[in-house]
């Protein structure tokens, strides 16, 4: 009885510290729906993804940053059309908590020059 009701508590701290720590994370964002028209659901990638055009749930997750907090290098390099301020985002996004070992979940492995391959390629 005693390791299960270890087991009861702590799921409900492994629970309760989860959900505080969504909270904390997205605490300055906020999340909007995306409407019907948005130029995302028409284009040709997600028509061809989706071609019954089945529903599914959409939404956003605005964050705004004081522009204090972005490198001015940046900002020069958008206004020469170079996507330096994207690229620093996406490195930011991929570089952190967004990161995970896809190894693992795809069923793939390292080759010697840093590629992915699959299990079943036998190399």
């Amino acid at each position: 009885m005693a390791i299960i009701r270890k087991l009861l508590k702590t799921t409900a701290y492994g629970t309760l510290g989860a959900a505080a720590g969504w909270v904390l994370w997205t605490r300055n964002s906020k999340f909007v729906p995306v409407s019907t028209d948005n130029p995302i659901l028409e284009s040709a990638a997600y028509k061809r993804n989706n071609p019954n055009r089945n529903s599914g749930l959409h939404d956003l997750c605005v964050r705004k940053v004081p522009l204090s907090k972005i490198r001015l290098e940046l900002l020069d390099a958008e206004e020469k059309g170079q996507p330096k301020l994207v690229e620093a985002f996406c490195a930011g996004v991929w570089t952190g908590i967004g990161e995970f070992d896809t190894s693992q979940l795809g069923g793939s492995r390292k080759r010697g020059d840093g590629r992915n391959c699959a299990r079943s390629s036998g190399s």
